[in-house]
């Protein structure tokens, strides 16, 4: 029996096995052929087909070098269906520069528009992560761009776009973003943005807006905590900028006294407090 024919029997056996949904049986299979055939005429599929066999019997980790080596050869009939596996569980691990790279390549490839669109916000999503606010913002745009979106897609493309402005420091362009998150949506990118805009108010001097956010988001968003504690946080210092320093002590106090979490928020809190018990 020649070499050839023996590759394609082994890597036949495999398939059949994958085909009847027998993926533990296939990952052995396959495995079998890419040891023994590791130049074999069937390496590209048997790559592939091995990485499905271990997502499906749940080693999506172990799955991702299959997909890579699928994504590294010349674009294929694979290439796709490796790209967005690649892509999501790269995310999913929190490596979001790998799976940003994955998503644009997706993108440029993708053969419906659905996929395309996947492709756009998946970037947008990881692009944000790693605070490149730059590619977030272009992401953030093309996904605007789209049809059909649901409302809470598009205000997470506002948002993100919002926050990468501030970052940006392009702070008018922030503003309108995130006032258009608050008027649409009543949750955590809401409570995040009324913050924002306070903060932004803060460093602008407009003391008495400030407070006035400040309040405003105390009375919205109580069911942020962490939010809601940097909103104290800002209203001292405000008090403090505006020479209120009893103010500033009796806010920063009813801090210490009720946030449970010991974290760098209530260390803060702490030293702030001390240094306003001075003046």
């Amino acid at each position: 029996v020649s070499t050839s024919t023996q590759d394609s029997v082994v890597y036949q056996a495999a398939e059949a096995q994958f085909i009847k949904g027998n993926y533990e049986m296939a990952v052995k299979g396959f495995d079998s052929y890419i040891q023994t055939y590791s130049n074999g005429a069937f390496i590209l599929p048997a790559r592939y087909y091995r990485g499905e066999s271990k997502y499906y019997t749940g080693n999506v980790v172990g799955s991702l070098p299959d997909f890579e080596y699928v994504i590294a050869q010349p674009t294929n009939k694979f290439s796709e269906k490796s790209l967005t596996r690649a892509a999501i569980i790269s995310f999913n691990q929190g490596d979001f520069s790998k799976s940003a790279n994955y998503y644009e390549s997706l993108k440029e490839i993708a053969s419906t528009e659905d996929l395309k669109n996947d492709a756009t916000l998946g970037a947008m999503r990881a692009y944000f992560k790693i605070k490149n606010y730059n590619k977030a913002t272009e992401y953030a745009n093309d996904v605007l761009t789209l049809k059909g979106l649901s409302e809470i897609i598009q205000v997470e493309a506002v948002f993100y776009r919002g926050i990468a402005q501030l970052n940006l420091k392009n702070t008018a362009a922030a503003i309108l973003d995130l006032e258009s998150v608050i008027k649409r949506i009543n949750n955590e990118w809401a409570a995040e943005s009324k913050y924002n805009l306070a903060l932004i108010a803060y460093q602008k001097n407009e003391l008495e807006n400030a407070e006035k956010l400040c309040f405003e988001f105390i009375s919205i968003y109580p069911s942020y905590p962490e939010w809601m504690v940097k909103s104290y946080i800002l209203l001292s210092d405000v008090y403090v900028s505006k020479g209120e320093y009893f103010k500033a002590k009796v806010t920063l106090q009813s801090v210490v006294d009720s946030y449970e979490k010991k974290d760098d928020l209530y260390n803060q809190a702490i030293e702030k407090l001390n240094k306003v018990k001075d003046l």
